[in-house]
């Protein structure tokens, strides 16, 4: 059988604060074989305050339950395995360059780019929006088997230094449908110094 989905929290504040973990996982999968159900797709969690105190060490969660292969990566082709829900946030002061303990598909109010000094991608699942810039000024790693970045449709990613994939991050990269044979795109990732993805790591295109 599949696990159920998430669910949601909705919670509004004042000022919010605190280290702990606010959770809409999916239920897991059954793991005994190719012809078991799959997890369940990950919640929704807003988050609504006045002022957030900074840095934040709470952990927001909307990773979809685990399918057979124990994993909540969906493998290319795999209808058997859910996505991740959404986190929203009043605004984009939860941000930072190293992002740990966020887990989900990012919302926030009117926010098309984003422009960190640096950004380190390790243990947390950042989702980006569709048709959003991200534009890195240093180095950009992905790290960790469970660091996952995914990039969606009809956005911009530039890295003024080096794309680092490494010890079973991953990088998921989803482009929509484009007029021309040659010289159009959708989704456009630049790298201005070295792009180097260890053996244990993985970047995906999707089309």
């Amino acid at each position: 059988a599949g696990g159920g989905a998430g669910g949601a929290i909705y919670l509004t504040s004042g000022t919010f604060d605190g280290a702990g973990l606010l959770s809409g996982i999916g239920g897991n999968g059954c793991n005994g074989g190719s012809l078991c159900g799959g997890g369940g797709g990950g919640g929704r969690i807003s988050l609504n305050y006045t002022t957030l105190v900074t840095p934040c060490a709470a952990q927001f969660n909307a990773l979809p339950g685990t399918n057979y292969f124990n994993t909540y990566v969906p493998a290319p082709g795999d209808r058997r395995t859910a996505w991740a829900g959404t986190l929203f946030f009043t605004d984009d002061t939860i941000l930072s360059t190293n992002p740990a303990g966020l887990f989900g598909f990012l919302g926030f109010p009117a926010l098309t780019s984003w422009a960190p000094a640096s950004l380190t991608v390790s243990n947390a699942f950042l989702g980006l929006p569709d048709s959003f810039q991200l534009g890195v000024g240093s180095n950009l790693l992905v790290s960790g088997s469970n660091s996952v970045l995914v990039i969606g449709t009809n956005s911009q990613v530039t890295c003024a230094g080096a794309l680092m994939v490494t010890n079973g991050g991953q990088v998921r990269v989803y482009s929509g449908p484009t007029n021309d044979v040659v010289g159009s795109y959708d989704t456009l990732v630049t790298v201005s110094g070295q792009a180097a993805i260890a053996s244990n790591s993985w970047l995906y295109a999707y089309g």
